[in-house]
């Protein structure tokens, strides 16, 4: 089975306007893809590796990093001399009788992983070296820490609706509490 998958990821083409890419994603049976595709700037185009996870893709010029989330329908690059973004966190929050927000992704500069984001703190058993995250909703901030690290915090920056879930971004601030 051949799939023809088009990907003009927002999240990419708000970074640089300029730069999208064309993906081609080839399956046998429903598990094993593989995904390449084109990188386009307005310097030229040049293939890539566009499966899932970080690589350092060596035939963009002064690209060294890619990360693919094709679960989240998302990715993220750096070009030489940007500066990598801090961590962040993408809560996906559902309210019925009582709100959930356990299905969130925490982003690092070397991939994307799987949180917990409910109110209190917890051990995150997906995102390598962190020993605990915790979230206080009421003040709209919450910390964490890694393994060797001081603590660190983040602060809810922006939230927006998803059909039946709200999500919201939690960026990397300075610690004050």
């Amino acid at each position: 089975m051949r799939l023809l998958a088009i990907a003009l990821l927002a999240q990419l083409v708000t970074l640089v306007a300029a730069d999208w890419m064309r993906v081609y994603t080839t399956c046998v049976g429903i598990s094993a893809c593989d995904s390449d595709g084109t990188w386009y700037t307005a310097y030229g185009s040049y293939p890539i590796d566009a499966n899932g996870g970080c690589r350092d893709p060596p035939n963009v010029p002064a690209m060294n990093t890619l990360c693919m989330d094709w679960g989240n329908m998302r990715g993220h690059f750096f070009f030489d001399g940007q500066p990598k973004r801090s961590d962040y966190l993408i809560a996906r929050t559902t309210c019925f009788v009582t709100c959930d927000s356990h299905s969130s992704t925490w982003y690092t500069a070397y991939g994307s992983y799987w949180v917990d984001a409910n109110e209190g703190c917890r051990n995150p058993p997906n995102v390598p070296a962190m020993n605990q995250l915790c979230m206080d909703w009421g003040n709209q901030r919450g910390h964490f820490f890694f393994d060797g690290q001081p603590k660190r915090c983040i602060r809810k920056t922006s939230d927006w609706a998803d059909g039946l879930r709200a999500i919201s971004r939690w960026d990397e601030v300075g610690c004050t509490w």
